[in-house]
């Protein structure tokens, strides 16, 4: 499988956010943005979490 590391460069720039200021998108649009990527982020700690937990699991035996 994947190693989970290269998912996060994607997450890590966000010129979305300055084009949204700049056009001056609705304040709704924003908020809904802000809760996608607080997600994606608790996603991604989440399935961190489990590999590491998986992992420690499969090591011990």
């Amino acid at each position: 499988w994947r190693y989970p590391g290269q998912a996060v460069p994607k997450f890590i720039p966000v010129p979305g956010v300055t084009a949204d200021s700049v056009s001056g998108r609705a304040h709704g649009n924003k908020e809904q943005e802000k809760v996608n990527r607080v997600m994606t982020y608790l996603v991604f700690v989440g399935f961190w979490i489990a590999v590491t937990l998986v992992m420690g699991v499969v090591l011990s035996h």
